[in-house]
């Protein structure tokens, strides 16, 4: 997202986590956010993200375990 920095301080601003990473698009340096979130917050999530950033760049995947870190109490595989 080229307003990563907007769109993290929203997600966060909304309980989420979010972790930054810089990387290289086809277009030079972009920003990488990761957030771990049940998916029953996602739609919210993808609501925040494209309020904030119409043009973000927005993928999902499933996870099956998160250990450690900020991460939601209800997600599935946590450790306690």
């Amino acid at each position: 997202s080229r307003d990563a920095d907007d769109v993290a301080v929203a997600l966060r601003g909304e309980g989420y986590g979010v972790t930054r990473v810089e990387g290289s698009g086809r277009d030079g340096p972009v920003a990488i956010l990761f957030v771990v979130t049940p998916r029953r917050r996602l739609g919210k999530a993808l609501e925040l993200v494209c309020r904030v950033d119409p043009e973000a760049f927005i993928t999902t995947e499933p996870i099956h375990h998160a250990i450690g870190g900020h991460r939601p109490t209800s997600a599935v595989g946590l450790q306690k």
